[in-house]
């Protein structure tokens, strides 16, 4: 940058990956199995927020994970973002976002939820999940939040698979019907743990 005299340009978004734990066992994803990951406390967080605020005032982050509202400080981070004036998003299942958190998520001016989702079939969704009821809660997390929402956007990621290829076009329409965002993010390439992938054509 400097060669050149100029500046690269500063980051407008940071992903902030809270917590490596999760209430699920995706059949994409291996990240509940780390179990001796240790999460940053409160005070490293400030201190991480703080160096980014070096490199550019405004910006906003995407609080991640694992599963991000299972982080033990998750609502003293948010209150330090606020309090440093940086724009929130969240990235979640959707499994724990109770009427209750729904309500402290739009009052905290969250500016964007997305909600990860597999099918609008509850059994082709809860399958993948390892879970009987990730489809009910995720589908009643997107209820609250539309209930509740005045400037949060509310966005389903549409997690695609060789399993639910079929139900896109129905999926979007679904969602783009009721007011709600749709993202594709395409996972087969990771559907598997590496020593076990196998070509899904077969």
């Amino acid at each position: 940058a400097y060669r050149f005299n100029r500046s690269f340009a500063r980051p407008e978004l940071f992903y902030l990956k809270i917590t490596e734990n999760c209430n699920f066992q995706c059949k994409h994803c291996d990240i509940w199995k780390n179990k001796d990951t240790k999460d940053l406390n409160i005070s490293e967080w400030t201190k991480i927020i703080a160096n980014l605020k070096t490199l550019r005032k405004d910006f906003d982050v995407t609080l991640s994970g694992g599963e991000p509202l299972l982080y033990g400080n998750f609502w003293q981070l948010v209150e330090t973002l606020q309090r440093n004036k940086v724009g929130i998003n969240l990235n979640t299942n959707g499994s724990l976002i109770t009427e209750e958190i729904a309500d402290k998520i739009i009052e905290n001016n969250f500016k964007k939820v997305e909600i990860s989702l597999y099918s609008l079939s509850a059994e082709l969704h809860n399958r993948l999940r390892n879970s009987d009821n990730a489809h009910q809660s995720a589908m009643q997390a997107i209820d609250y939040l539309q209930d509740k929402n005045n400037n949060t956007k509310i966005v389903v990621a549409f997690l695609l698979t060789h399993d639910n290829i079929d139900e896109t076009i129905d999926f979007v329409k679904y969602f783009s019907n009721i007011g709600v965002w749709t993202t594709i993010q395409s996972l087969d390439s990771n559907i598997q743990p590496m020593n076990e992938r196998t070509n899904f054509d077969n």
